[in-house]
């Protein structure tokens, strides 16, 4: 069982380096202005941490792509799978795919002679499930060649 202190209890407030009683310390929050300037304070370091992560990350959108086709956006490789398989499965001009083009061994200039036997073939899982994209060709080599030594 939780016992709630005693209204009378003073709570140490170490921003004064003094005590104020529990049953004020809602009181005396709202007013303080010292308080305010330190939550202020850590507010402003929060966003200009969040604003230096938000500006210097530049990675490709990888999650959501646009049809080659008619233009539909915001489909993730599923619903482009489908997508494709329902509206453009009679289609026969070349296109480029969006999901390779993404991918950073991807070309955004080749393109697929027959786009829905390629999105069948070879999306049908989510890339972001079996893919570092952090690791270089040879990286990847070494660590998928430990990992099958390691099944085994």
């Amino acid at each position: 069982m939780i016992r709630r202190p005693p209204r009378s209890t003073l709570f140490p407030y170490t921003t004064l380096f003094r005590s104020v009683m529990l049953s004020k310390l809602k009181q005396h929050n709202a007013s303080c202005r010292n308080l305010q300037e330190k939550l202020d304070q850590g507010a402003v370091a929060a966003a200009a941490r969040n604003q230096s992560t938000i500006s210097t990350v530049k990675a490709p959108n990888r999650q959501t792509f646009r049809c080659p086709y008619c233009g539909l956006q915001n489909l993730d490789t599923h619903g482009l799978l489908k997508h494709c398989n329902v509206n453009h499965q009679s289609h026969k001009g070349q296109v480029v795919c969006p999901i390779c083009a993404s991918m950073p061994w991807g070309n955004s200039k080749q393109k697929s002679g027959n786009f829905i036997y390629h999105l069948n073939f070879r999306h049908r899982f989510e890339y972001d499930f079996v893919v570092d994209y952090e690791l270089d060709d040879a990286s990847a080599l070494e660590k998928a060649l430990k990992e099958s030594l390691e099944e085994q």
